[in-house]
């Protein structure tokens, strides 16, 4: 029982670190790709030169963390291996948390990034909208 506890403790964790690998649900990819459909763009009256800065953005996310579902299938062999393995291997473990906080770390800065581009009524607009998505249960972060 006391060996257990921590494993299941590990396995929620590493359970935790695949949803954040496998990245933002719903949106089309990179965080910010939703904002570049023609409603989003309409809605919040974005520029030209705004849309294509946060192609930009969404793009250069993208080339680092690639939509690829094959690297999600092996990350979530790994998780697989490490659980079934005769002995517990924290580097293991720890390598696989890392990488799921690494992604998590650079989709918060492009949404950071995003941000600056928006003008204040645009980032309002964009959060009520967001909040709105998240009541109707069709936000990534949301209570559903």
């Amino acid at each position: 029982m006391s060996k257990l506890i921590p494993q299941l403790l590990i396995a929620g964790v590493l359970s935790f670190s695949a949803a954040a690998f496998a990245g933002p649900h719903g949106s089309g990819g990179a965080a910010g790709h939703f904002l570049l459909k023609e409603r989003v763009i309409e809605k919040l009256s974005l520029s030209e030169e705004q849309v294509s800065q946060i192609r930009v953005l969404a793009e250069n996310y993208e080339a680092v963390y690639p939509r690829d579902s094959r690297a999600r299938e092996e990350h979530r062999a790994s998780m697989q291996a490490l659980m079934n393995a005769e002995t517990f291997d924290n580097a293991a473990a720890a390598e696989l948390v890392d990488a799921g906080d690494e992604r998590r770390i650079a989709t918060m800065k492009l949404r950071f990034d995003i941000n600056q581009v928006l003008s204040d009524a645009q980032q309002e607009q964009l959060h009520a909208f967001q909040r709105k998505m998240q009541k109707r249960g069709k936000g990534g972060s949301g209570k559903r």
